[in-house]
């Protein structure tokens, strides 16, 4: 069985390529920059240079393939509408899937992605419907918000005390670190065997509500950490101004909205969420083992 997996050079794809590199599956990468590529990966692939939004090196890279993995990365500075942007990528990779006879897909998805006011996320929902409709066997995997995210807040919280977000303080919701993510999806891609259409969630241990994220964080990183909540509009205006594109500020303002209003309304999960789709890193975990170091990196750059 030969296995493709883009964006094979992100968190998410270089983690299901460490869990496949000793099946004996023949594997495809389609990578932008084949020179982030690791070795192993270059000697154990058959490689194909160029992204998603290259119409014909998605058709070789999916050539003789059976199970494709598609994770839609985030929007180069020239796009213009997020969405629409999403829903094209989706569009070039079911038809040139379709047209080689790819026979089993795995989507990376999120939490959310049913609705409609989700920004972005709706996009992947819209991926969703797309593939469902082209293909017999595809796997929706709908992950939790990524605890790297988190990474974002360091700066806010060395000098504050503080990170920020739109959701209510104590509204519990999914977060998963993006190597669970990888070890869902790296299974499904392995397994030959199964049929049909299924979503699974990517989670982690346990769900945590803001303010119980920010007793953790206290906890682990040795200072007082609050959440505070703001307004979505607010959450552009941060983005703005610390440079990012008005396409992903408003993007995001659209998709934290979204997720807070689903959130309240208790309607912004449809996946299982349970044991057997939680994977072993608990927010504790990830902030012992990749938030205190860089906190404290962070930290010692600012004093020197």
């Amino acid at each position: 069985m030969r296995i493709l997996v883009t964006t094979p050079t992100g968190k998410i794809g270089s983690r299901i390529l460490s869990n496949l590199l000793d099946s004996t599956h023949d594997l495809t990468v389609l990578a932008r920059d084949p020179a982030k590529l690791t070795d192993a990966v270059r000697r154990r692939s058959s490689v194909v240079t160029g992204n998603l939004e290259d119409e014909k090196a998605v058709r070789l890279a999916v050539t003789g393939v059976d199970t494709a993995f598609l994770l839609v990365p985030p929007p180069g500075v020239t796009v213009t509408h997020w969405r629409a942007w999403i829903a094209a990528i989706g569009t070039t990779f079911a038809a040139a899937a379709t047209s080689a006879g790819v026979s089993r897909i795995v989507l990376l998805s999120s939490t959310g992605a049913q609705h409609d006011d989700v920004g972005p996320v709706s996009g992947l929902g819209d991926v969703e419907r797309l593939l469902s409709a082209a293909f017999a066997n595809v796997t929706i995997v709908r992950a939790g918000y990524f605890m790297e995210n988190l990474f974002g807040s360091l700066p806010t919280i060395a000098s504050q005390g503080a990170f920020y977000g739109v959701s209510a303080p104590d509204t519990p919701y999914a977060t998963v670190a993006t190597s669970d993510i990888g070890d869902v999806a790296a299974r499904w891609l392995a397994d030959s065997t199964w049929t049909g259409h299924h979503i699974v969630g990517a989670h982690g241990p346990t769900a945590l509500s803001p303010n119980e994220t920010a007793s953790v964080l206290s906890d682990v990183l040795g200072r007082p950490v609050q959440y505070v909540q703001i307004p979505a509009p607010a959450l552009r205006d941060a983005l703005l101004g610390a440079g990012l594109p008005a396409l992903v500020a408003n993007g995001y303002e659209d998709l934290f909205g979204g997720m807070a209003r689903h959130l309240d309304a208790g309607d912004f999960s449809e996946e299982p969420f349970g044991a057997a789709h939680a994977g072993p890193t608990a927010l504790r975990t990830f902030a012992e083992r990749a938030l205190r170091p860089a906190l404290h990196a962070q930290v010692t750059a600012a004093t020197v």
